[in-house]
């Protein structure tokens, strides 16, 4: 389990066998893919991927937790 400010996330098993597959905007996966090539904090556009729905889930949980969080804006 990950856990960052008390809430469970679990990582990715590496032995994990079920996937489901997610259609991804070209452009969008193009700027992972720059974005990994550039930093080398995250291996792959994968561990990438994962990381970004990880800390989503974790704003969201908190979200419910009625906890403090920073509101996004969206354009």
């Amino acid at each position: 389990m990950h856990q960052i400010g008390g809430i469970k996330i679990p990582h990715t098993a590496t032995n994990d066998k079920e996937r489901k597959p997610v259609r991804l905007p070209l452009g969008l996966v193009e700027e992972v893919d720059r974005i990994v090539k550039k930093y080398s904090y995250y291996g792959n556009r994968q561990q990438f991927i994962e990381s970004a729905l990880r800390e989503k889930i974790e704003k969201v949980r908190s979200i419910e937790a009625g906890l403090p969080h920073e509101v996004e804006k969206h354009p």
